[in-house]
C-alpha cells in the first residue's frame, strides 16, 4: 500500500471518529468535482452540521507556476481540466452555500509571513465569524439538547 493509500485511509477514520463525536471538522479539496462536495455537504448536514465552504482561487498562469514546484506535479492537461472544472463550480458552490461561502484569490506569490498574514485575515473575516455562532441546523440542535440531557442525567445519577 503506498503513503498516500495510508494517509488517505487514515484521514476517513478520523474524519469518522470526529463526526462521531461531532466535532468541528474541514474537509480539504479541489473543488473540480462539484457533486462530491455537495455530497460532502448534504451528508454532514444530515448528520447536524452547519457547512462553510472558503474556496481558494488563482490564476492559471500561477497554478501551472506553483504545480512545477511540487514534487507530485500534475501532467499539464489534467492540471488544466481541474482548474477550468474548479472555475466553472465557483457559481454553482455559491449558489449551494449562499452566505457561507468566501472565494480567496491566492494567486500573488507571498512570503510565508505574508501568507500567515493573510490567512489570518481570511480567518478573522469569515470563518471565525461562521464558528463562533450556535448551530443553525436542526438535526444538530437536537443532538446538542439531548446531549446536555445526558450529562445532566449522569451529574444526576453520579
Amino acid at each position: 500500500m503506498s503513503v498516500r493509500d495510508t494517509a488517505k485511509k487514515m484521514t476517513k477514520r478520523r474524519l469518522k471518529q470526529y463526526t462521531e463525536g461531532r466535532l468541528g471538522v474541514i474537509i480539504d479539496g479541489t473543488g473540480h468535482n462539484f457533486a462530491k462536495i455537495k455530497s460532502e455537504k448534504k451528508k454532514m448536514e444530515h448528520m447536524g452540521y452547519d457547512c462553510y465552504m472558503v474556496a481558494v482561487n488563482t490564476s492559471l498562469d500561477v497554478a501551472k507556476s506553483r504545480n512545477q514546484t511540487r514534487k507530485r506535479a500534475l501532467p499539464e492537461d489534467i492540471l488544466e481540466k481541474s482548474w477550468s472544472d474548479v472555475q466553472n463550480n465557483l457559481g454553482k458552490f455559491q449558489s449551494l452555500f449562499r452566505s457561507n461561502f468566501k472565494i480567496i484569490d491566492n494567486s500573488k506569490f507571498l512570503s510565508a509571513k505574508a501568507a500567515q498574514s493573510k490567512f489570518k485575515k481570511i480567518m478573522g473575516d469569515g470563518v471565525d465569524s461562521f464558528v463562533s455562532k450556535p448551530v443553525k441546523n436542526p438535526i444538530g440542535k437536537t443532538w446538542i439538547k439531548n446531549q446536555k440531557k445526558l450529562v445532566k442525567n449522569k451529574k444526576r445519577f453520579s
